[in-house]
């Protein structure tokens, strides 16, 4: 029998807070310390907690989880989107697809029911039977913040797609809350000049480091990368049999190739930095340019979990990107899942030196945590 998840009641009252945006200080974005988020939580209307992963997710007084989206997958200021699943079904095997359809269609009109009982009516709705059903809130005009609840389907539901007989599929009910198209009255966090890279990292490295993360932030979508990125997933997902949630976490609990003599980097968060796009520098670009620079002296001589199997593979994947999750129906947290996995292994296969690159904040409070003064 096919599998599914729900949180009916506490999203309906989640729904209901969204459809009061803009919340300047969400839109606004995060500071980037990890120390002074806390802070900025207090001042965040409706929300109570935050994970700080590779997606930032707020949870609500409900007790749901959702996930933050700017500009690409590190950069948070303003915020654009902010999306939660409260309901999930997957199929174990293709004979259940059809089901898995039907059903999804079904659930998403009930929460639109539910939601709409709640906040008013929606004022776009489309047919149970449309390709892509969805129903659009919106608290202003046209311009200003909205709400979108729609059946999140994968490329497996598609019936008049040869993947509807290859692989077994999924359906995601997602609740988006898009930022307004025109931001007036969200001004981004301003990000104070200090940086809080360690002293012993060379100008030269974070010259390096910078230049990565203005790429990564500056570099326009490209679809055709996209599409690139999706074929390999579905191909890799035929390959082996089963769905694509199935096949990702196979991939994850690849064990990783343990390497003597060779230094492992680690990277946690974000370093301030004035040089950055908005103070931003993701560590794991200081991180990488510090395993590049030492292999080109020592060929092999450093890695970080994104330039080995299984993390090179989801790396190229980059689930954190919105629209690889609604192409595959997976969320934020089921790729962090994925990656911690990835990034157990890692760490399990260390025979070298390894060294953690990450904010001092970050480290004090791992240290804190593991009762280390």
């Amino acid at each position: 029998m096919p599998v599914a998840w729900q949180h009916e009641a506490a999203q309906l009252r989640d729904a209901a807070i969204f459809i009061g945006l803009p919340d300047p200080t969400l839109w606004s974005g995060p500071p980037v310390r990890e120390s002074e988020i806390a802070a900025w939580m207090e001042e965040v209307k409706f929300f109570t907690t935050i994970e700080v992963d590779s997606v930032l997710t707020v949870h609500s007084r409900s007790g749901n989880a959702f996930e933050l989206y700017g500009t690409g997958r590190d950069f948070l200021n303003p915020v654009r989107l902010a999306r939660y699943a409260p309901y999930a079904i997957e199929a174990e095997g293709i004979e259940e697809n059809a089901e898995i359809l039907a059903r999804g269609r079904t659930a998403w009109r009930e929460y639109v029911d539910g939601i709409a009982r709640r906040i008013g009516a929606p004022v776009r709705v489309t047919e149970d039977d449309a390709e892509v059903p969805e129903a659009i809130w919106r608290p202003g005009d046209e311009e200003g913040p909205y709400l979108r609840l729609w059946m999140n389907s994968s490329h497996g539901l598609d019936p008049d797609s040869p993947l509807f007989t290859k692989i077994p599929g999924r359906v995601l009910v997602r609740l988006d809350a898009h930022a307004p198209e025109d931001m007036a009255g969200v001004t981004p966090r301003e990000v104070p000049g200090a940086g809080d890279l360690p002293e012993w990292i060379p100008d030269r490295y974070q010259e390096h480091a910078v230049e990565q993360a203005r790429l990564a932030y500056e570099t326009p979508d490209d679809e055709d990368r996209l599409l690139e990125r999706i074929r390999h997933v579905l191909g890799g997902t035929i390959r082996t049999g089963g769905s694509v949630h199935a096949y990702l976490g196979r991939l994850a609990a690849t064990p990783v190739e343990a390497r003597p003599d060779t230094d492992s980097y680690l990277w946690q968060h974000t370093f301030q930095h004035p040089d950055a796009p908005q103070g931003r520098l993701p560590a794991i670009h200081m991180a990488h340019v510090i395993s590049v620079l030492a292999n080109h002296e020592k060929e092999g001589s450093a890695r970080i979990p994104e330039t080995v199997e299984p993390g090179l593979t989801l790396h190229y994947y980059d689930l954190f990107d919105p629209r690889m999750q609604n192409a595959l129906a997976v969320t934020g947290r089921e790729a962090c899942a994925l990656w911690r996995q990835v990034r157990s292994s890692y760490e399990r296969s260390i025979t070298g030196k390894s060294y953690l690159i990450t904010p001092q904040d970050v480290l004090d409070r791992l240290r804190a945590a593991a009762g280390i003064e």
